[in-house]
């Protein structure tokens, strides 16, 4: 996983795309299943998109998934993307490549203390 700013992300995966000739082949989504996701290993999209090249995909999944907005969690990264994600179909499993923000780690555990404050949330079961 490749850690870059919101914007350079989304640049970065458009010109990957469009340099290996498969922006015309992209179906975004909002989320693709955890049990049936392969995690690439490496932090090369290029050498992602040139094994699903190998691999014959005909098809493509985009998911962007962004930051909650500032009235829900005032932040100077309130919705903005902070990671992405590239996946292809292969023998029933989606082969994922993720980049992200530098920031998003950072982000979300703030969002989540701040849910773990309140005490009629009862901290982290309010996500159970």
């Amino acid at each position: 996983m490749i850690d870059r700013d919101s914007e350079e992300i989304e640049r970065v995966v458009r010109d990957c795309l469009a340099r290996a000739g498969m922006d015309h082949m992209v179906y975004e989504t909002d989320w693709l299943p955890d049990d049936r996701s392969l995690f690439w290993l490496g932090d090369d999209l290029d050498e992602f998109l040139r094994l699903a090249s190998v691999a014959k995909a005909e098809l493509l999944y985009l998911v962007r998934l962004w930051t909650v907005d500032h009235q829900e969690h005032p932040s100077e990264h309130a919705g903005q993307v902070y990671e992405i994600d590239v996946a292809f179909l292969l023998n029933d499993l989606f082969h994922v490549y993720r980049t992200s923000t530098p920031w998003s780690v950072e982000y979300w555990n703030g969002y989540d203390d701040r849910n773990r404050r309140g005490e009629e949330r009862k901290g982290r079961q309010a996500y159970c």
